[in-house]
């Protein structure tokens, strides 16, 4: 019996030992993803007048003011879809959330870097807001939560 115990006390020490090790770059991570989603908006504002001229053909003032509507496009977006993320928040794990922004960041990069014309660009582009607006509200939902597990166990 007291054999049993050991081995019990034994295998809780080193699970909490291997979750320790594991969870030591968890804040790090998500600080990298929450500031590494504001590169596409980033990148559009320092290369607006090479974006317009690339699909516009001339860089005048209408194609500016057009290309830098495309940030404002992606925050409407971005608003709307927080507001359902509460729901989806509680229907679904904020890690399947956080998996799910990543994705709609690539899918958004790597579409808007493939666009052929300025159609494409103004769909891909929004589905970066909404990755954008998953990751900043599950890294903060997921970054506050690791406190509160370590006081629980």
């Amino acid at each position: 019996m007291y054999r049993l115990g050991y081995l019990q006390e034994e295998l809780s020490v080193q699970s909490t030992e291997e979750k320790s090790s594991a969870g030591r770059l968890f804040v790090p991570s998500l600080v990298v993803v929450f500031f590494s989603t504001w590169i596409i908006e980033s990148l559009t504002s320092v290369f607006l007048v090479d974006v317009a001229t690339t699909f516009f053909g001339f860089p005048d003032s209408a194609a500016i003011a057009t290309t830098g509507q495309l940030v404002t496009i992606s925050s409407v977006v971005s608003v709307i879809f927080a507001l359902l993320l509460g729901f989806l928040s509680v229907r679904y794990s904020h890690k399947r959330l956080l998996l799910m922004g990543s994705f709609s960041v690539t899918l958004g990069i790597l579409g808007c870097f493939f666009a052929q014309d300025f159609l494409f660009m103004q769909f891909f582009f929004p589905i970066e807001g909404i990755g954008t607006a998953a990751i900043s509200a599950m890294a903060f939902a997921l970054a506050r939560a690791k406190p509160l597990v370590k006081q629980i166990s």
